[in-house]
Parts: C-alpha cells; structure tokens; sequence
C-alpha cells in the first residue's frame, strides 16, 4: 500500500476529455483549473498527471495516484475507492445528423432499432448500458464515433453534451456540419474525484477535498453577495 499521507501535495490523474480536461487546454482545462484552484484556496499543493484513460484507471487503482478525476458515480469502482463530493454535472445524451428520422426517447424501446455508438471503457446511462441487446459499435473516443455518424455508421452517438459541441468547433473541417442533438440531455451526471484505497491516508485525502470544496463554496458565494 502506497502511502503519501505525510507530504503536503496531492497527486492525481486524468484524461484528455476536452473542454473539461485537457493538456493543450488554457488551465488544463475548466475541471483542471476548478481542483487546482479549490486546493490552492485551501493552501494545498495538487499535482495532475495525464494518461490514457484505460491506463490512469489501471494506474490509479494500483495506488500510484491518490486519485483519479473526473469520474461518474460506479457501484463497481466503489470496492477501489472512495467517492468524493460531486463538484460540476455533465449532461449527456444523443446525437445525431440533421435530417434524419431518429428520434430517441428515454426507453430502451425508443432506441432498441439504431445504431449507436458508444466509447470503450466509459459509463453512459441504464438504457444504453443494461441492454447488451442493442446494435452497439465502440470507439477509442468521442471524435472517432462523431466520424462514423457523419459517415453513415451510426444512427446515433451517446456523448456528453459539452463534449459534442467543442469537438464540433475544434473539428469543424474534418466533421459534417449537420450533427445535432437529437433531443434534450437524458441526465445530468454528477462528477466526482475518485480516491485509491491502494493510498494509506485515502479517507483522510477524501475528507480534505470535501472540507477545501465546501470552504471554497463558501467564499465565491461570499464574493457573488459582494458584487450583487
């Protein structure tokens, strides 16, 4: 069992899921600047490392990292580690090309007829992922199934919303210029740093973060008041 209990720098790891994380993003992107500023308020040294998401799961879970972000709610990673408070939502849904006469509801019967792509590795929602019956096709990423869709591949892309509209911008000479969501967000999920149990300390590094976001919480209310 790892151990960086003693040191005054937490150590954590992420993906490239632009805009809400990225490398080559200003700050690292807005999920990035809000962890780093949260900690930081609270006079604590945050370091981020970047991986591919398979491996800072795996790197993650083997303790190297006191944590891993961001990550939806997963009964499964709870025997690996704990949960911290939810500090941002992404919405999520369908996509789909203009034009086309897919249209999603939320039930499995509104959806059992298309294709849909869908990204290895990452949790969507029950419709999608209870029915091992749907004509799934997976991707390496969101990009690769937006493709697909422009190509004729797929009927429809589960995708986080945000996520869709900056690859949308950022991409806009490679895709098509009629995706569109093809009804509003089925969910808001809520994300969450996760923190290895494979990490002696890992309740207290979990305790902390909650504290620091709640105390970070407090002053940007207290700064809204002022400027209202």
């Amino acid at each position: 069992m790892n151990s960086y209990a003693s040191e005054n720098i937490v150590r954590l790891v992420s993906l490239d899921w632009e805009p809400y994380v990225g490398r080559s993003l200003p700050d690292q992107g807005f999920v990035t600047k809000l962890i780093k500023d949260v900690y930081q308020f609270n006079g604590k040294d945050v370091s981020i490392s970047f991986r591919p998401w398979a491996r800072a799961l795996k790197e993650a879970r083997s303790g190297d990292f006191d944590g891993l972000y961001p990550e939806y709610l997963n009964k499964d990673l709870r025997k690996e580690f704990i949960y911290s408070d939810s500090f941002m939502v992404s919405p999520v849904g369908f996509y789909k090309l203009e034009g086309s006469d897919v249209f999603p509801g939320k039930s499995y019967e509104s959806i059992k007829a298309y294709r849909i792509g869908l990204v290895h590795g990452y949790i969507n929602h029950p419709i999608v992922d209870e029915h091992k019956d749907l004509r799934v096709e997976y991707a390496v990423d969101d990009l690769q199934n937006l493709s697909k869709l422009c190509r004729g591949r797929l009927d429809l892309v589960f995708i986080d919303f945000k996520v869709a509209k900056h690859l949308l911008k950022k991409n806009s000479k490679q895709l098509c210029s009629n995706i569109i969501e093809a009804a509003p967000a089925l969910e808001k999920k809520k994300l969450y740093i996760v923190f290895s149990k494979k990490v002696k300390g890992h309740k207290e590094r979990r305790d902390e973060f909650n504290r620091f976001l709640e105390n970070y919480k407090k002053k940007k209310n207290r700064n809204e008041l002022v400027r209202k």
